[in-house]
């Protein structure tokens, strides 16, 4: 009898962990085969490995699809990578797609407008990723902070917004360092209704989840030639780039975007003149060579993280 107990219970728990696994195979959609329980995020349930870096492996692997099927344990989302989808999803089709897919008691978080808006820019004051970056190639910081010199001096140190708008390349820099480090992983959202994927034949299904990757859009080398490289000159006006809405979306886009976009960059630029003005930044003989991310971490965070020499400049 104990033995059929034990065989009833592990049929059904396999049933149970298995019963969605077939979701995606049955609209012909491809992605990586899923295991029981985990899904495809063994390596992130376990905390092996950042969930944004599972997501850029995922999106790799399909360079010819527009959408690839996950799940994540029993739950299937469908990654997108159709830049003219994302562009429906968050802009032309917004009504349809209102809901991140992330909820919160009303008592807490839920009532929270900073919460709710999760392309969080608290995180660039003190991951000084743009730092890292600049100091990797000193080139780019002579550059920036020879603007900076020139138009603190010319304004005696004082600090404006007109000033700010002056420093191109300082903007430059900002937008470069938010293309390779984007502060938000991912971008989910719910299916209001069921509705079909423009440029496919696929009908997405009433609840779905639908998951947008900003790191693996803004390291594809479609959109950004040699996307490892740290290259604020792709951000020049002059310069010939993908101009498509949804080519950066550090920020987000659409009406959920990001509410503090401006407010960042202003702050950013400021904490940058200043520093830049003041200081010379330089890699110590504990700075990593290359970033590494923290896989408990919901944003992208580095890990351990940047150990960097402040050095006081003469004037």
């Amino acid at each position: 009898m104990f033995f059929y107990v034990i065989l009833t219970t592990v049929c059904v728990l396999y049933y149970y962990f298995t019963r969605t696994l077939n979701y995606w195979q049955h609209k012909n959609v491809k992605g990586p085969k899923p295991i029981p329980l985990f899904g495809n995020f063994k390596d992130v349930a376990l905390r092996r490995k950042a969930k944004f870096l599972h997501y850029n492996e995922i999106y790799k692997q399909y360079p010819e699809e527009k959408v690839v099927g996950v799940y994540q344990m029993t739950s299937p989302g469908l990654l997108i990578r159709d830049l003219d989808i994302v562009k429906q999803i968050l802009i032309k089709d917004f009504e349809l797609f209102p809901d991140r897919g992330t909820y919160f008691s009303k008592k807490g978080f839920g009532e929270n407008m900073i919460h709710c808006d999760s392309y969080t820019w608290k995180n660039l004051r003190n991951k000084f990723t743009v730092l890292f970056t600049s100091t990797r190639n000193p080139v780019i910081q002579t550059k920036l902070r020879d603007e900076i010199d020139k138009v603190m001096d010319n304004c005696e140190g004082e600090i404006t917004y007109e000033i700010i708008k002056e420093m191109k390349y300082l903007k430059m820099v900002f937008d470069e360092t938010l293309r390779m480090h984007p502060t938000s992983h991912v971008i989910t959202r719910n299916v209001k209704e069921r509705v079909k994927l423009d440029g496919t034949d696929l009908t997405v299904d009433k609840g779905s989840t639908v998951i947008i990757s900003p790191f693996s859009i803004q390291h594809d080398e479609k959109y950004y030639p040699e996307p490892e490289k740290f290259d604020p000159e792709r951000f020049s006006p002059h310069n010939i780039r993908c101009d498509h809405p949804c080519a950066f979306l550090s920020f987000g886009a659409g009406r959920r975007g990001c509410l503090a976009t401006q407010y960042a960059r202003l702050q950013f630029s400021v904490g940058m003149t200043k520093l830049l003005y003041n200081f010379r930044v330089e890699t110590t003989r504990n700075t990593c060579s290359n970033l590494t991310y923290d896989p408990h971490h919901m944003l992208i965070k580095p890990k351990p993280g940047v150990l960097l020499n402040f050095i006081p400049r003469e004037k």
